[in-house]
């Protein structure tokens, strides 16, 4: 992918921490139990894997409406990996926790990119 702009990588920057601090504030705030999503949310995400290794064998494009999923899909998973370490996670092994909600909020970017760049 080849970013357009800077005012593309700042856009999908800012969108993505406004998403993460929305979504994570809300979580906090209602003390919501999202772990119910976790079944739904592994199914999405292993459909778009063979989505994408689908358009590499037969030579078809993702196009808007995958960038899109994607970006739902990983909003949907810092509400899931929130919940978690708000309510299921250990306290003394911090590390997972935050490299999870680390990947989440770095692929919810990727693909934020993708779809203000009109890849």
């Amino acid at each position: 992918m080849q970013i357009s702009s800077a005012d593309t990588l700042m856009s999908a920057g800012i969108t993505a921490l406004g998403v993460f601090l929305g979504l994570t504030t809300y979580v906090f705030v209602t003390k919501k139990d999202f772990s119910w999503m976790g079944g739904i949310l592994y199914t999405v995400l292993f459909g778009m894997i063979a989505v994408a290794l689908c358009s590499r064998l037969f030579g078809f494009e993702l196009g808007l409406l995958y960038n899109l999923a994607g970006a739902l899909l990983f909003s949907g998973y810092i509400l899931y990996d929130t919940s978690n370490v708000l309510h299921h996670n250990r306290t003394d092994k911090p590390v997972p926790a935050a490299v999870e909600l680390f990947v989440d909020v770095v692929l919810l970017f990727w693909y934020l990119l993708a779809l203000f760049n009109n890849d």
